[in-house]
This record gives structure tokens, sequence and C-alpha cells, in this order.
């Protein structure tokens, strides 16, 4: 068993901040400006950056994942690879 799926179930609230650190990274890793992003989500910056801080609403999740091209159960957990597509360059094509 993973330490992310271990911590998940220890401490189901601080996995759920994990999700936004994940989130606040693979922006980064795509050259998406978090701005660009909560205007293309329709959220405020400060909604995105609470997600950021607390973590993605579980409602949210698979949406964003989508977006990004990543696993959701990653994104949420940490748990399993993290990519659908097959390289970091598709992935980030998305903007």
């Amino acid at each position: 068993m993973t330490q992310d799926v271990m911590n998940q179930k220890n401490h189901p609230k601080s996995v759920n901040r994990q999700s936004g650190e994940r989130l606040r990274t693979l922006l980064h890793e795509c050259s998406i400006s978090p701005m660009a992003f909560s205007e293309f989500l329709n959220v405020s910056p400060q909604c995105l950056n609470n997600w950021f801080m607390r973590g993605i609403p579980k409602r949210r999740i698979a949406e964003i994942a989508g977006l990004l091209s990543v696993n959701d159960v990653w994104l949420a957990t940490g748990a399993v690879p993290a990519l659908i597509v097959a390289n970091q360059k598709q992935k980030c094509s998305t903007r």
C-alpha cells in the first residue's frame, strides 16, 4: 500500500489538501497561469487559491483531471500513475 493511500485512510483532509498541491504543480508544469485557469473554469481566482490550500472539491476532481489529461484518482489521492496520455507534452498541449 502506498504512503498516500495510507495517509488517506488516516487523514482524509490532509490528502484532500494534497490535491490542491498537485493541481498547482500541474498548472505550473503546463505553463498555465492560475488566473487563466480560474477564468476558464469560471471560478474566482480566490476560489482557485482556496483549492490550492484546502484541496479540490470532490465534485470538481473528474472535470479538472479530464481538462489536464491526468488520472482523477491520482489527482484526488496521488495513489495511481498520473498520466492518462503517453507523454508530458501531450498533457500540457490542452491549453
